[in-house]
């Protein structure tokens, strides 16, 4: 615009938008690091295309007249609209498509760690699809409480008991290969017995995958559909939690970077 090519910077804004719109449409079928750092490349090599190309314009455009558009309050208002619009759009990912939040505790661990961080997926999950080893993420105590990330165990209809630690799905004894039980922890009484309890429709029941350390619906209870979040997909990045207190996960310490987890998937 401030070359004097305002059709050609229009372009390249809403081109850049459609771009990142389909790499997070395109994320819930990647995998592996090679997605995360196509896309941070894409988004960095873009950027300094936009730079570079701008200030060629701009040198071949220094003798010519200015156009009406080209005033100093038009730049104003035109960077008042950019930044509105970009902020919109990036909500709207966040709130019907992806959003990205940090793991703080170790309910989930060695699935995920604290210091994960996470994208989860809004556009194609809903409770109603939901199916057994899921990873979602829902709130934790109804609308606008904490996120937590927890497996799905149970879906309406389903009848859970645990017994001496081991989970039993319809009377059953589940494979439970995700389930860890932590050596240097001693069971702890009432999460090591529950039920039997069928769960309800419209309801669906969640554990940790670290049993002796998870806060989840042995003590809560089957979680409702409206408290449903959406389904956690893959770690974009992590930083490594050290918590001096081993009981208090609000204070840690930052520690070295996991670089092999990025782009891992949750499964």
């Amino acid at each position: 615009m401030y070359a004097g090519r305002l059709r050609r910077g229009l372009l390249l804004w809403i081109g850049g938008h459609i771009l990142a719109l389909l790499f997070f449409l395109t994320i819930p079928f990647t995998s592996g690091p090679l997605g995360i750092f196509t896309g941070a490349l894409f988004y960095v090599g873009y950027s300094l295309f936009l730079i570079v190309d701008a200030y060629r314009v701009a040198a071949q455009q220094r003798a010519t007249l200015l156009r009406p558009y080209q005033r100093w309050w038009t730049y104003l208002l035109a960077y008042v609209i950019a930044v509105v619009t970009n902020n919109a759009i990036a909500y709207a990912i966040r709130d019907n498509i992806t959003e990205a939040f940090v793991v703080p505790t170790r309910a989930m661990s060695p699935t995920v760690l604290p210091g994960d961080r996470l994208l989860a997926d809004k556009l194609w999950s809903r409770p109603s699809n939901l199916r057994h080893d899921d990873v979602v993420v829902f709130s934790s105590r109804g609308p606008n409480s904490a996120l937590w990330v927890m497996r799905v165990v149970g879906l309406p209809g389903d009848r859970i008991e645990i017994r001496n630690e081991k989970v039993f799905l319809n009377d059953e004894e589940r494979a439970d290969p995700h389930g860890f039980l932590d050596p240097e922890l001693a069971p702890v009484p009432e999460l090591s017995n529950y039920g039997p309890s069928t769960i309800a429709a419209g309801e669906f029941f969640v554990l940790g995958d670290n049993r002796r350390r998870s806060n989840d619906s042995r003590t809560l209870g089957p979680i409702p559909f409206s408290s449903f979040h959406s389904r956690a997909m893959l770690i974009y990045f992590s930083v490594e939690r050290r918590f001096p207190n081993p009981d208090d996960t609000t204070h840690y310490e930052s520690g070295r970077i996991r670089w092999p987890r990025i782009g891992q998937r949750i499964e």
